[in-house]
């Protein structure tokens, strides 16, 4: 039969803070990458796919979390100490704050409906959307020059494509790069000809 002594009564009890703090933990990992994707999932699946794999990795980490508290501990298991315990809970609450802190501010400004509407091309221009980057070209003739455009700091590259049409209408091939997070320094695979950089 299980101990329902004193001493289990204890080791039961010594449970429950750990538990309620990783449920706390597990909710937050969970909740804020879903709520995030659900307010941005239009803007998140026209950009660079890294910041969906980030948001996926975090739920993952939730429901990881939660599913742990549920288990049972191992009864062989030393008992942690209260300060490696306390430094432990310690740094689960800094990095939650730091890795949900940045995914919240990550979040991308969104184009305009105008600017979406221009992803369709026209007559006299192609645009190409793919995973790193958006190509917009002439539908005739073949361009002589090269404009590779980083957008500014978590700004939908979308919102780009009707200025940069005009542009591309002269003539040029236009490669509007997709940056990870929106953040230009991690864009390390964009295109880099000898062109035009243009930043904005």
């Amino acid at each position: 039969m299980p101990d329902e002594g004193p001493a289990g009564a204890g080791a039961t009890a010594r449970r429950r803070p750990r538990a309620r703090f990783t449920v706390v933990l597990g909710i937050f990992w969970l909740v804020v990458p879903l709520v995030l994707f659900l307010l941005d999932h239009s803007v998140l699946l026209a950009g660079n796919p890294a910041q969906v794999i980030a948001l996926a990795a975090s739920g993952l980490i939730g429901v990881v979390l939660l599913v742990r508290d549920r288990s049972e501990p191992d009864p062989r298991r030393r008992a942690t100490r209260p300060a490696l315990r306390v430094v432990g809970r310690v740094a689960g609450v800094l990095v939650t704050v730091v890795v949900l802190g940045a995914l919240v501010w990550l979040r991308p400004f969104g184009a305009t409906p105008e600017a979406v509407a221009a992803m369709s091309g026209s007559a006299d221009l192609r645009v190409m959307d793919a995973p790193a980057q958006i190509v917009i070209a002439p539908t005739s003739g073949t361009p002589t020059r090269g404009l590779i455009f980083q957008p500014g700091a978590r700004v939908d590259p979308r919102a780009y494509v009707p200025m940069l049409s005009e542009v591309s209408r002269q003539g040029v091939i236009v490669f509007v790069v997709k940056q990870p997070f929106g953040i230009g320094f991690l864009a390390t695979t964009a295109p880099t000809p000898s062109s035009t950089v243009i930043r904005r």
